[in-house]
Parts: structure tokens; C-alpha cells; sequence
């Protein structure tokens, strides 16, 4: 979007200097309802606090760290869970010398853990079945108390840090700074 943005605007400093735009019945006036303005240092502001090559990539915004407090906060928070959900997934696989756990992270099961069948007998037995799991053949969902309530602090954070983003882009993108 933000590339997009400056092509536009590059092609509406194109057309202010052709004076097209000054025209009465100038109907790229009329496409703009009125004066073009949107100037270069607002996409620049709007796009100073993220990394724009890694919002294209993995398709989100993230903040630069110290932007904003309270977002700042809530990343700390889902690092801290998401290190506890694969720390314990590490001491699990020590434990029983089973190397092939491994997290689901798809939505009605998020970091649940998908053991191959052949060593469903080997597992600890604070790990249960999950009632969602549907019978797959080679492998099973299991799950402890302690992993889903870790998994659902950071489905919690994870909500948090959106909350928190979602309405700064806004006031950002509007112009309107607090």
C-alpha cells in the first residue's frame, strides 16, 4: 500500500506542475474532490514506525520496540509464553526421548501437541487427548493443563498486541496524533 501510495503521489506532483490540476473544470480536480492533499510527510510519518520489508513479507505490522508502551508490553508478554510453550515442549522431549513432538499451530488446536501414534504409549500422563482431534491414523493431538493454559495466555497477548495496534494505524493513518 505505502509504495502504491508514493507512485500516486508522485503522479499527482507530476500533474500539480503541469498545472492541469489549477484548471476550473479539471475533472482529475473532480476525481480528487478538491486539492490532492496528502503530502510525502505523512506516508513518511505513517510508515516510520514499522519495518516495511517485513510487513510485506509476513503480511503484518509490527511495531518498532519503544513506540508505543503498552504494545511494547504485550510483545514481552507473548515472548515470555511462546518461550514457557516451547520450553516445555523441549523438557518433554528430553524426558521421554521423543524427538518428534512437534506444535499444531492452526486455530481449534493452537499449540496443542501432535505425537506420532507408534509412541502415544511413551507419553506422560498429565498429557490427554484432545476431544478435537479427529482419529488421523499416523498421529494424535495431546495436550497437558499447563500447555493450554500457556497457550491460552498467548492467544490472550496475541489478541492484546492486535488491540493495541489496530487502533494506533487508524489515529496514524488519519493524521490524528494523541
Amino acid at each position: 500500500m505505502v509504495g502504491g501510495t508514493e507512485t500516486i503521489l508522485d503522479v499527482v506532483d507530476d500533474l500539480k506542475n503541469s498545472d492541469i490540476l489549477k484548471e476550473e473544470s479539471s475533472a482529475l480536480k473532480d476525481m480528487f474532490g478538491g486539492d490532492f492533499d496528502f503530502a510525502r510527510e505523512e506516508i513518511k510519518s505513517f510508515t516510520s514506525f514499522f519495518e516495511q520489508n517485513e510487513a510485506s513479507e509476513k503480511e503484518i505490522i509490527t511495531l518498532y520496540p519503544g513506540f508505543d508502551e503498552n504494545y511494547d508490553k504485550a510483545v514481552k508478554e507473548a515472548d515470555t509464553l511462546l518461550k514457557e510453550l516451547e520450553e516445555y515442549l523441549v523438557k518433554l522431549k528430553k524426558k521421554r526421548h521423543l524427538k518428534k513432538l512437534k506444535y499444531i499451530k492452526r486455530s481449534n488446536n493452537y499449540y496443542q501437541i501432535e505425537v506420532s501414534s507408534d509412541v502415544v504409549s511413551f507419553l506422560p500422563p498429565e498429557l490427554k487427548r484432545s476431544n478435537e482431534d479427529k482419529e488421523c491414523g499416523r498421529t494424535q493431538i495431546f495436550a497437558s493443563q499447563e500447555s493450554l493454559e500457556n497457550a491460552r495466555g498467548l492467544i490472550a497477548a496475541e489478541s492484546k498486541q492486535e488491540a493495541l495496534r489496530n487502533p494506533f494505524f487508524r489515529k496514524k493513518y488519519t493524521g490524528r496524533q494523541n
